[in-house]
């Protein structure tokens, strides 16, 4: 008889503020799962919609908002690497016509065509975006299934790993990307340092997160439906603006960002947050065969772009 497969326990651990160093937190929302969970527990994916369950807290001197405690990196990461991503990529034409309208923005807000890095790029749809439009483009994903899916579906060259370990040589880039990525990371002061000593002086940073400072944050509070347990930071126009800042970038702009999905799909997260509404919504939805229609929506995401702002040499 095979031995029995086991879990080991993921250890949890009280982290200090990422933006300021401070370790005085307040508590916003208070834990609603057990501290105790197992590897297998973790389900953290580029498509996770689990309700946030660990406990939220906002730091008293700098206002960033973070999770802790919360499970250790090396856990969270290990998640990310070997989960299987298909609920994602199902998605995979409307998320493409979302990251051409995004290429042409980013080209018009001045960024410098040229080497592009999309960080946490999933399945390598704004690296085929921007190969498309004239960029020499590439990605960084550490979920091996989606990696896989962009080299062979796609034909994108994607490296496996995190920014902190990638092989990629100083000053090399363009621009690099941050869709939907930062506020997974469990250090976005040293990934954003990271990506600064990648840049070109002059080079651009676009990072796309949930502003938790959105009307819609502010009027769902616990049932908005970006407080999952795949995110553990959250940030604000402020917050964000501070960090770049603290890294060496200046800020230059931040807009709404709007998003093309099937309305079916977007139902189906929905019940996440209001479970009988959502099922009732994609019953109609399905019955009416309305199921595939392409949605362009606003959900409280919103996109920076900041400049190296660095000498040039």
């Amino acid at each position: 008889m095979d031995a029995p497969v086991t879990f080991p326990w993921v250890s949890c651990e009280t982290v200090r503020c990422n933006l300021c160093g401070a370790d005085e937190p307040d508590v916003l929302l208070d834990a609603t799962g057990s501290p105790q969970r197992s590897q297998r527990d973790l389900q953290y994916a580029a498509s996770g919609d689990t309700p946030l369950q660990d406990r939220l807290v906002r730091c008293r001197r700098c206002g960033l908002v973070y999770v802790s405690p919360r499970p250790q990196r090396q856990a969270i990461e290990h998640a990310y690497a070997e989960v299987d991503n298909s609920l994602y990529l199902e998605q995979g034409s409307e998320r493409s016509r979302t990251f051409a309208r995004a290429i042409r923005w980013l080209e018009k807000a001045g960024a410098r065509k040229g080497r592009l890095l999309d960080v946490g790029c999933a399945g390598g749809f704004f690296v085929k975006a921007a190969g498309d439009a004239g960029w020499a483009a590439e990605g960084l994903e550490i979920s091996r299934h989606l990696c896989q899916f962009g080299r062979d579906t796609l034909g994108v060259s994607i490296t496996q790993g995190t920014l902190e370990r990638a092989p990629f040589l100083e000053q090399s880039f363009d621009v690099i990307t941050f869709w939907d990525v930062l506020e997974h990371v469990a250090d976005p002061s040293g990934t954003l340092d990271r990506a600064k000593r990648l840049l070109k002086p002059g080079g651009h940073l676009l990072v796309n997160y949930p502003d938790y400072g959105s009307l819609w944050a502010k009027w769902l509070g616990r049932r908005w439906w970006f407080l999952i347990d795949v995110h553990i930071y959250y940030f604000t126009p402020a917050t964000l603006a501070k960090l770049l800042e603290k890294h060496g970038f200046q800020m230059c702009l931040q807009r709404r960002h709007f998003q093309t999905l099937r309305l079916g799909y977007l139902l189906q997260r929905a019940q996440a947050s209001f479970p009988r509404l959502g099922r009732w919504m994609e019953t109609c939805c399905r019955r009416m065969g309305l199921q595939n229609v392409p949605v362009t929506y606003y959900a409280g995401q919103k996109t920076a772009i900041a400049r190296n702002a660095a000498a040039h040499v």
